[in-house]
């Protein structure tokens, strides 16, 4: 029997439940789970003597099968490899990372989109619309911005805002929170703060709570700076009425230092605090003085000397005359001032 042959029905013994091989003498029954790893046939060869072989697996070729048909049958069941199956499913996902990241940039960088919602024109974003610079007031109406809202949008994708809980002048609020979060302001010392507002996107069926506590996975993400302007300066100032003419220190004069029309109160030793960049209507007055009004803009503390002009009294005598040119000596004199 030639040896290809042979090859052939070691792997049909192989493939099959129950294999019987002819000897010499009398038969005997084999099953496959009871094979070793190496299998000695014995047949004859075309003269009739017995020949004895061993085969082993890598004598058989990866294709054939006992029947010489391919090893993948008509009803055989065909898997993909598992690295091709990952690498499907990695796709997948960077094409929703794409698409997310998309989105993000559509809806919260470019035009007229704002990731700060509150402040008005107080808030302002740079060209590349990575950068805020929040002011201290809004510059139309004059209030302060004390509160910052983020955007969120909930209908695409889940939205979450991460800010260190650290920031020493922005309210903590839970990533996925939709909210105003507070804002103090560092000193003129201190100068401008500047932090990082990351912006990241999930998938809708994200779990709430793994958004909030960092573990969610996001789809995009996104870093945002936010610069906030620093209190402006604070200047202590001592209004000092004297005479014009003199120079002479004026006793019981009255001060009055107002801003947006309302009146400053003095400290107890009668200084004012007055804000740098801030408008001022400053008014003193005081008997026997002209009224004194001045607009001032403080850029220093110290005292600020005001100089009244006093007002200047003359004594006028009237004499009145009838149309004869005879003086009237009982008449009423009236004079207004103005």
């Amino acid at each position: 029997m030639l040896r290809k042959e042979l090859q052939k029905k070691m792997q049909a013994v192989a493939m099959a439940a129950v294999v019987t091989l002819t000897t010499v003498g009398a038969p005997a029954t084999t099953f496959a789970g009871e094979l070793p790893g190496e299998l000695t046939a014995e047949a004859f060869s075309d003269n009739g003597e017995a020949v004895t072989e061993e085969v082993t697996e890598d004598d058989f070729s990866d294709g054939e099968t006992a029947a010489g048909q391919s090893s993948a049958g008509e009803n055989e069941v065909v898997d993909v490899p598992a690295a091709q199956a990952e690498e499907s499913s990695e796709g997948s996902t960077e094409d929703e990372q794409a698409k997310a990241q998309a989105y993000l940039k559509e809806n919260f960088i470019d035009g007229s989109n704002k990731i700060i919602t509150s402040g008005g024109t107080g808030v302002t974003k740079s060209e590349d619309g990575l950068t805020y610079n929040v002011a201290l007031t809004i510059p139309t109406s004059g209030y302060a911005i004390r509160s910052m809202r983020l955007k969120y949008v909930n209908t695409v994708y889940k939205t979450g805002w991460y800010i260190d809980k650290d920031n020493p002048y922005v309210g903590y609020k839970a990533p996925a929170t939709n909210g105003s979060r507070s804002i103090t302001r560092p000193t003129a010392e201190q100068g401008p703060y500047t932090f990082t507002a990351t912006l990241k996107l999930f998938a809708l069926d994200t779990d709430t709570t793994a958004i909030n506590d960092g573990t969610a996975t996001a789809l995009a993400t996104q870093d945002f700076t936010i610069v906030l302007a620093p209190e402006k300066k604070n200047y202590t100032v001592n209004i000092k009425p004297v005479n014009a003419k003199t120079g002479e220190a004026i006793e019981g004069a009255t001060v009055d230092i107002q801003k947006d029309w309302s009146s400053l109160t003095p400290a107890d030793d009668g200084s004012y605090t007055l804000v740098e960049g801030s408008e001022y209507t400053l008014t003193v007055t005081a008997d026997g003085y002209d009224k004194y009004t001045q607009t001032i803009l403080p850029s220093a503390s110290g005292d600020i000397e005001v100089k009244l002009s006093p007002i200047v009294y003359r004594n006028t005598t009237f004499a009145v005359t009838g149309n004869d040119g005879a003086t009237i000596t009982d008449a009423d004199i009236t004079v207004k001032e103005g």
